[in-house]
């Protein structure tokens, strides 16, 4: 059903005349993906069928701050003023725990009919509002103005340019998307300094988690440093690969100021589920399959739950990033029009298959680290 080329006019027929054929009071059709690709209107509002709107957004509970909340509500006020028998709106990501904003916006609008008679601004304000318990005229809500445009106002779906150290380093890629404006900077000092509000968790989880993208963002620029110096004719990044090292080990400390940031944390909750040792130890390989390799190496899912976790960064994410980095270190002093991607993917698959041969390190679930310490150390 997600297959591009299935989606031909014969198929869209046969199933025009599926649903034609069944009485409209038997059948409740959910719009699964309705934000990427409403079905309705190829459908003829599944022949008058009641359905549902599905705001899918998220593809294997990929980590990251993204979504537009306007492209929603648009959707949502079209769909109701069809004249199709739109009966409600639905969530379908395929896994919780990011991106609380999108799905509360998106179930307002089943309580608001389209939301038209409500600004999308002031409803963001009173939702920063109520998630830190501040007036809505507390500095915190303009700095979260600064977020929702550059992170809700955009691309529906996370996009594997945002955060290339989640994914299997290729030589050449770029990282630009991944890198974020001056405007975020500056409202992100701003957030961490409202030392009225740290007392109060989600304030502490949304630091730790727009840290971690301006975190994400300095690894995108040293990549991009050294995408440049690959063109050129004498290989030399060894400055740019001791940084990259750096911005990976203060993610993966970020990361471990949350419990619900951690790999272990995740794995410790599904070995509870096991009987015997045997069964914790195939629950403990699953879950980390799972966000890894899902399958198997070169598969099509590759990283398709990535996840920026604690001890998944530090385990696997940078551990691929150190093949790429002693990839390039042996080539020192030669072109880098001769490197070749398939040698790399050859060193980063013999690593892959430890996982899936159940080679996997051991990983802590704790919650005693400290964002604000953090903070502190690196902007003093």
């Amino acid at each position: 059903m997600f297959e591009d080329d299935w989606w031909r006019a014969d198929n869209y027929n046969a199933m025009n005349e599926y649903l034609r054929g069944l009485p409209t009071s038997d059948v409740l059709v959910i719009d699964v993906a309705s934000d990427i690709d409403p079905l309705a209107a190829k459908t003829s509002g599944f022949k008058g069928h009641p359905y549902v709107l599905g705001l899918l957004h998220n593809f294997g509970g990929r980590s990251g701050m993204y979504g537009n909340l306007d492209l929603y509500k648009q959707q949502a006020q079209a769909a109701l003023g069809s004249g199709h028998a739109v009966v409600g709106l639905g969530i379908t990501m395929e896994a919780p725990g990011q991106n609380p904003i999108v799905y509360d916006f998106y179930l307002d609008l089943a309580w608001t009919g389209t939301g038209a008679e409500e600004d999308t601004d002031a409803w963001i304000d009173e939702w920063v509002a109520s998630r830190y318990a501040v007036a809505t005229d507390h500095a915190v809500i303009k700095v979260w103005r600064v977020f929702v445009n550059e992170f809700y106002n955009g691309e529906v779906e996370q996009h594997t340019d945002k955060w290339m150290l989640l994914s299997r380093p290729k030589l050449f890629e770029s990282c630009v998307g991944g890198i974020v404006s001056s405007s975020v900077l500056v409202a992100w000092q701003e957030f961490v300094d409202f030392s009225d509000l740290q007392h109060i968790v989600n304030w502490r989880r949304d630091v730790a988690a727009i840290t971690n993208i301006i975190m994400q963002s300095f690894f995108c620029r040293q990549l991009e440093a050294i995408n440049q110096r690959l063109k050129s004719d004498w290989l030399d990044v060894e400055d740019v690969l001791d940084l990259m090292d750096e911005v990976v080990a203060k993610i993966e400390t970020v990361l471990a100021t949350d419990e619900n940031t951690q790999l272990g944390c995740w794995i410790d909750d599904a070995e509870q589920w096991a009987q015997s040792t045997d069964e914790a130890r195939a629950l403990r390989w699953n879950m980390a399959v799972q966000v890894t390799t899902w399958s198997f190496p070169d598969s099509q899912l590759q990283d398709y739950a990535k996840k920026a976790w604690a001890g998944l960064t530090e385990k696997y994410y940078a551990k691929r990033w150190q093949l790429y980095a002693q990839f390039l270190r042996s080539k020192a002093g030669s072109s880098g029009e001769m490197l070749d991607q398939m040698e790399l993917n050859g060193e980063l698959r013999t690593f892959e298959r430890g996982w899936l041969k159940g080679e996997l390190p051991d990983f802590s679930c704790s919650d005693d680290g400290d964002i604000l310490k953090f903070l502190k150390q690196e902007l003093g």
